[in-house]
This record gives C-alpha cells, structure tokens and sequence, in this order.
C-alpha cells in the first residue's frame, strides 16, 4: 500500500432546497450601517461667496444670510449618521415619506381661532350637502330622459413595463375613454395610442357625440352627463359640447 493512499471520509449531507433565509441583522451590522457617512463636515464648503440676490420675471430668489447657511451646516453635521442626517434633510426641505392629510374634523377640533373654527364647520356642512344632494341627483331616473357618467380613464403605456424603467425607455401611451350608463351595466370604450391622436378636446367631444348617435332615443327631452373626475379639461369639452348641441 502506497504511503499516500490514505482513507478519507467524506460526509455528505442533503441539501436545504427550501426557499432563501434572510439573515438577520445583528447589533454589530445596524451599528455598521449606521456609521456610513455623506460628506464630512469640512470648513472649507461653507466658504461662500455673497448671495445672489435676482429679481426678474422669470427667476426670484430671496437673499439668504451667511450666517444661517452656517446654521443648517453645523446641524446637518453635528451627527455623522447618514439615518440621522437623512432625517434633517428632510425636515429642511420640506419632505416627508407618506403625506398624512388631516380630516375636516381634525381641522375643526384642533382649531383655536373661533372664526375660523365658524368657518370650518360650515364648510364642513355645504360639502356634505352638496355630496348628498350629487347622489341623490345620480339616483334620480326623471321619465322622458337619459343620464350616464364619462371619464378619461388613466393613461397606459405600452409596452407595460415598471414604473423605475418608464424614465428610461420609450413607451405608446394607449388613452382609454369611458362611458357608462348610471346603473354601470353597459359601458362603451373608446381605445386610442398617441400614435394615431392626442387626447384633446376634440377627440373627446367626438367620442361623446358617437356615443350619443349610438344610443338612438326615443322621446328624450332631458340629457344628464355626469363627470366621474371633473377635471376642467372634461368641463371645458362638456360646455363646448352643449354649445355646439344648441
């Protein structure tokens, strides 16, 4: 027997072919992640030379003091944590992740101002009486007349790709414009790309007077139309509309 023939084991264990664990995260590697860092604090980028101070008609721009850009330095930079100094930044500029919009109500209740408080409330009180007085004229089914609802349905491109690869690839926007009876059992299409038209107000106006023609009433005296989004641009092609009806 040869010297170098030896006997080796070898183990030999089943493969895990489930799905991928996630690893978790460990104090250390939070701590690490925590550490990475924007630009160091360096003096040298808060030597500025005086500011601008334009006032044309197509740029303005307020004079800002020295001393607070100096300001907004020294907190930006007082953590070096790159989650803190995200957290400042958005604060100096305005942004927030998710927009939270306060109810009415909460605009009421948290209001110290009497007279505005007067105001809120009746603000508050016309707009559901408007809702309400909306539903019940959409409910309404008056004899000798036709009511049904039109919108610009949201644009779609083609090909359907995500929304971080729109930016940077070229798409065929496919307009989808809708009408539909008020008990939303018939709706009728209208399917058009941006290759053939755009989506003014002459090619709505002209999907409206199809669908009318197409309808063929019988001793209708009372058109209702309903906007489902009342945008202005279908406000605008609505008025045009009944004046070119009259």
């Amino acid at each position: 027997m040869n010297k170098h023939d030896r006997d080796i084991d070898i183990s030999v264990q089943e493969g895990n072919t489930g799905s991928r664990v996630k690893k978790p995260k460990t104090p250390e590697k939070r701590r690490l992640n925590k550490q990475q860092k924007y630009v160091g604090k360096d003096p040298g980028l808060l030597r500025f030379t005086r500011p601008c101070n334009h006032n044309t008609a197509s740029y303005k721009c307020s004079t800002v003091a020295l001393a607070d850009i100096r300001l907004i330095g020294r907190k930006l930079y007082a953590a070096p944590d790159k989650l803190t100094q995200d957290i400042k930044l958005c604060h100096m500029l305005g942004v927030c992740e998710k927009v939270k919009k306060r109810s009415n109500k909460d605009n009421i209740r948290k209001e110290k101002d009497p007279k505005k408080k007067s105001d809120l409330m009746i603000e508050r009180r016309i707009q559901r009486k408007r809702a309400d007085a909306s539903y019940k004229l959409a409910k309404e089914d008056p004899p000798n007349s036709i009511s049904f609802c039109f919108d610009m349905q949201q644009v779609q491109p083609l090909p359907h790709t995500p929304i971080t690869d729109a930016f940077y690839s070229h798409q065929v926007s496919f307009y989808i414009f809708c009408c539909v009876d008020m008990n939303s059992r018939h709706p009728t299409f209208y399917t058009w790309t941006e290759i053939q038209d755009d989506r003014g107000l002459v090619k709505i106006g002209s999907a409206l007077l199809n669908y009318l023609d197409s309808l063929e009433p019988e001793d209708i005296e009372v058109l209702r139309l309903f906007l489902w989004g009342p945008e202005q641009k279908l406000a605008y092609c609505t008025c045009s509309l009944f004046l070119a009806l009259k």
